[in-house]
């Protein structure tokens, strides 16, 4: 017996069929098809495509989250790194909330996002800090920047976006 991989219900009897024979399915299973896929599409949706992170979770929420987080992890800064809102080139990340030792440089940090978005040394972004305001400097420590531009919340909010933002 032969399992398709095409067919909506592994497992069932319509399932299991000789190798090739896929066409067995019904018209309405068969019409059903493409609905489940864009259901399904739903589902997998980027980071970038919901709302910020501001807007997810209540002020006393994130509050209590960065305190939690620098009693368990004093040396580290929480993070927010998200999409621009109009970014079409680069990739979303799938996670938005980034622990970061307070020694390291932007630089540093710059390539482990890089690396995690699976970038090209040719392909250019930007890091900006302060409500999509500030560019930061590469060589200064994560540490300085998370003095100067935490939010009240004690997050830092920083948006990566492609050279064409500004143009």
């Amino acid at each position: 017996m032969h399992l398709c991989a095409r067919c909506p219900e592994l497992g069932s009897k319509q399932a299991r069929r000789a190798p090739g024979d896929c066409r067995a399915v019904s018209g309405a299973r068969r019409a059903s098809l493409p609905l489940l896929s864009i259901w399904l599409q739903r589902l997998d949706l980027p980071m970038a495509s919901f709302p910020p992170f501001k807007h997810r979770k209540s002020f006393v929420s994130r509050k209590n989250e960065v305190a939690a987080i620098r009693i368990r992890f004093p040396y580290k800064l929480p993070v927010i790194l998200e999409r621009y809102s109009k970014e079409k080139i680069l990739p979303a990340l799938n996670k938005v909330k980034f622990l970061v030792p307070g020694d390291f440089t932007m630089g540093q940090f710059v390539a482990i996002i890089r690396n995690r978005m699976g970038l090209m040394s040719t392909q250019a972004f930007y890091f900006l800090v302060n409500g999509n305001h500030s560019l930061v400097n590469m060589s200064a420590t994560m540490g300085d920047v998370y003095t100067t531009y935490k939010d009240e919340d004690g997050f830092l909010y920083m948006t990566y976006a492609s050279q064409e933002m500004f143009g």
